[in-house]
């Protein structure tokens, strides 16, 4: 068996700091965080928070259900709507700095692991606490955020039947659980035997997400609305979202709102693994997805897609630092792949948006 290859004095920070004192830190993180997304957020009052647990919310919020109905015997039993989702959202932020320590501890020494994913925190401040057009709390970004993780965390540990429940209960809280199966055959694309293994699973999860959404459906049989809303104030979504964006200060605005994640991404992308590097592809799909179902202008929306970034980002910058060398890139269809494969994602993600816009105008 090789030698563990961080050393011993890296070993005693397994936990993010050990003992009672570390768990009472750990805890005034989770506690502190969600203060401060309550203080810095409001209810979108066509889908309520109260309407949420009654799961009388129009759609798309009618069909993201995990929180509110976990949430409503409690509800039921006296207690504050707002009380049950800031526990949950104290849960969720406990969970998610463990899932975060635990993928980058695959690939960085457990100090650094557990830096990566209290920082996570700081990343997610900029599009999560800020004051911008629309600071809506919703109960699911958080458990989006550990669906995200823990699924991927499971994806680069291949234990695919943990992913695939993971995709199973987090269609029940948003629909962005859908990447999953994708970043299953991306994570695995350098061996043909782990590539077989991992499209057989990623069809498995499929299956379990449209099934997932099947009962949510059956669920909430009346809710009203569409579930994809590409609308707003009378034009589609993506020409509104491009028309804001196309001031120079708020394509800047936009930067900033996601904490810089390009930039970091950037940084550290000489030294990410390769197979993370590939979560690229669907941060420009996802982007240009969320163009035209999303507003621009709501960081919030793009929370899954940054916990992708700062996962690749962390771990090429800290290997930066250490002095780590430049990750290499084979030869043949792999290394074309990882070379241009991000070009060629955004080459198709602009003809498939091109393409929306002119079917959309003329249908309208």
């Amino acid at each position: 068996m090789s030698a563990d290859p961080h050393t011993l004095a890296d070993r005693d920070a397994s936990g993010f700091a050990g003992g009672l004192a570390g768990g009472l830190a750990l805890a005034l993180v989770a506690a502190g965080w969600t203060a401060l997304r309550f203080a810095m957020t409001r209810q979108f009052q066509p889908a309520s928070w109260q309407a949420l647990v009654d799961l009388r919310a129009p759609l798309p919020f009618g069909h993201r259900v995990l929180v509110p109905l976990l949430s409503r015997p409690f509800v039921d039993a006296g207690a504050p709507v707002a009380a049950t989702f800031a526990v949950s959202e104290f849960l969720a932020t406990i969970v998610l700095l463990f899932a975060l320590r635990g993928l980058f501890v695959r690939f960085v020494p457990p100090r650094a692991a557990v830096l990566g994913a209290l920082g996570f925190l700081g990343v997610l401040a900029f599009p999560l606490l800020l004051a911008h057009r629309w600071p809506i709390f919703y109960p699911w970004d958080a458990w989006a955020l550990v669906a995200t993780v823990l699924g991927l965390w499971a994806i680069v540990s291949e234990r695919f039947a943990l992913a695939t429940v993971v995709v199973a209960i987090g269609a029940t809280n948003r629909e962005t659980v859908i990447v999953l199966p994708i970043v299953a055959v991306l994570l695995h694309l350098d061996d043909d035997a782990k590539r077989a293994r991992a499209l057989a699973w990623a069809g498995l999860m499929l299956v379990a997400f449209v099934t997932a959404r099947a009962v949510v459906a059956a669920i909430v049989p009346g809710a009203r609305g569409a579930a994809l809303q590409t609308w707003v104030e009378g034009e589609l979504r993506v020409l509104h979202n491009l028309r804001w964006l196309a001031a120079p200060e708020r394509a800047l605005q936009w930067l900033g709102s996601i904490a810089f994640a390009p930039l970091l991404w950037l940084a550290g992308r000489p030294r990410i693994p390769r197979a993370i590097a590939r979560l690229e592809w669907i941060a420009i799909a996802g982007v240009t997805a969320l163009l035209v179902v999303a507003n621009v202008y709501e960081p919030r929306v793009y929370g899954e897609l940054l916990a992708f970034t700062w996962v690749g980002a962390w771990i090429g910058i800290w290997r930066w630092a250490e002095g780590g060398p430049r990750e290499p890139v084979p030869t043949g269809w792999r290394g074309r792949a990882d070379r241009f494969g991000w070009l060629a994602v955004a080459f198709a993600s602009v003809l498939a948006l091109a393409l929306f816009v002119r079917v959309s105008s003329s249908q309208s």
